[in-house]
């Protein structure tokens, strides 16, 4: 068997009589044609050559954040579905917690009534020469996953938000770091409103100018995103703190020039 790629299509050298030698096609023993139409979508059989048309990718780009220290940069997590055997790949220099979260991933869309694509997953966490640390993008590329499979349509709002949480097997949201700096980041630089855990909610509320939308767990997420259970956003009283009186100072720090490390240490 040989294989060309010309523009989409691939070109099988192979008599219709006769099975593929793959482990994975051993199911079309009677149908040869069968099997290989199950991975690479519509097949003809023109004189021998069996002809299969791959067809276009489906790519989604969902916006999420990274912190380094006290400051935030922005992530675009790019999801790729492509046609070809079953597999499921993360790039962008993510770390161990990141490269785990694909069990994670895979079994909370299972738990949250929706279809993991049998199909070749691409993942990217861009910019791809910046480290990638902890559990945070396991909701953006759950959401790009779905977004690319069709099963979410893509709307416009993904552009104007961010998505951060980590997700357990049975697809509730739990609490992720560095939400704060994340919200200001987010205010910073335009970001109408942040999709985040429940228990995240109160901390980035105390950031001015965006929305909340807190979820417990991802199968809201995916209601809220089809319209069909509206989330609605957090709200707080401003100037207080959770379990704490309003504390009105006799000094502040802005009163005193220069002991930058000192003050930031206290």
């Amino acid at each position: 068997r040989s294989e060309n790629i010309i523009s989409r299509t691939c070109i099988f050298y192979l008599p219709s009589d006769v099975m593929p030698e793959s482990r994975n096609f051993r199911q079309a023993y009677r149908d040869p044609l069968k099997g290989l139409e199950k991975y690479y979508g519509s097949i003809t059989n023109r004189k021998g050559l069996v002809w299969m048309e791959a067809g276009l990718n489906k790519v989604a780009k969902i916006f999420s954040a990274a912190t380094i220290g006290l400051d935030s940069y922005l992530v675009e997590v790019e999801v790729d579905i492509g046609t070809g055997l079953p597999s499921f790949t993360i790039v962008g220099l993510p770390d161990k917690a990141i490269d785990e979260s694909k069990e994670r991933i895979r079994a909370a869309i299972k738990n949250s009534n929706v279809e993991f694509p049998n199909h070749r997953l691409t993942i990217n966490l861009a910019p791809a020469d910046m480290k990638k640390e902890g559990p945070s993008f396991d909701l953006p590329m759950a959401v790009g996953i779905l977004v690319a499979g069709e099963q979410i349509e893509n709307l416009d709002e993904f552009k104007k938000s961010l998505f951060v949480g980590e997700l357990s097997l049975n697809g509730e949201l739990r609490h992720v770091n560095g939400i704060l700096p994340v919200t200001i980041f987010a205010v910073q630089n335009g970001y109408e409103r942040i999709y985040l855990p429940e228990e995240n909610a109160y901390e980035a509320s105390l950031v001015k100018g965006i929305e909340v939308m807190p979820a417990k767990s991802f199968r809201e997420l995916i209601k809220h995103l089809r319209g069909e259970a509206i989330i609605n956003s957090y709200h707080v009283a401003r100037h207080t703190c959770q379990g704490q009186e309003e504390v009105n100072p006799e000094f502040d720090f802005a009163y005193i020039a220069g002991q930058e490390q000192a003050k930031r240490a206290l």
